[in-house]
């Protein structure tokens, strides 16, 4: 199955870059990490890595048709989202040391799904605030507010 993966995704770089790239596939139980490192890589990553989860799916959907793929599917290239979830740790982790020095919840808008469950995770492991996220008419917005000062 590893080698059919390899020569689909040789196909599809080839087909969408023209460049042969590097390709690591690793298995953990049921999930697979696949990596590709690219020279030019940033329309195959499209903007705030967004193709990084089209390209997930075509994957995933090829998987499915070669067989019975059931475990999780982790995509990344050229480190993106690895870089991007480091970044992001970071300023989560200011944002929640502001809300607590200043005893004030912090609303955040634009944050994609993803985004929005990464920040909810990193909350959940600090006892110190809570998150929720919620519709409003300017879209999705999560908040963070102090432990205690949850709204009723």
């Amino acid at each position: 199955m590893e080698e059919k993966l390899r020569n689909f995704l040789e196909r599809l770089l080839a087909f969408l870059t023209k460049e042969k790239g590097k390709i690591e596939i690793q298995k953990e139980g049921d999930d697979l990490k696949i990596s590709l490192q690219l020279h030019q890589a940033a329309q195959l990553i499209g903007r705030r890595g967004e193709n990084i989860y089209y390209l997930r799916h075509l994957i995933w959907l090829f998987l499915r048709q070669q067989s019975d793929f059931q475990g999780k599917l982790h995509l990344d290239i050229n480190q993106y989202l690895y870089e991007k979830e480091e970044k992001m740790g970071k300023w989560v982790k200011q944002e929640i040391e502001k809300v607590v020095m200043t005893n004030q919840p912090a609303s955040f808008y634009n944050l994609s799904p993803y985004e929005r469950r990464f920040v909810h995770l990193i909350c959940a492991a600090d006892e110190r605030v809570t998150s929720s996220s919620s519709d409003t008419p300017r879209g999705r917005v999560l908040t963070i507010v102090p432990s205690g000062n949850e709204e009723k």
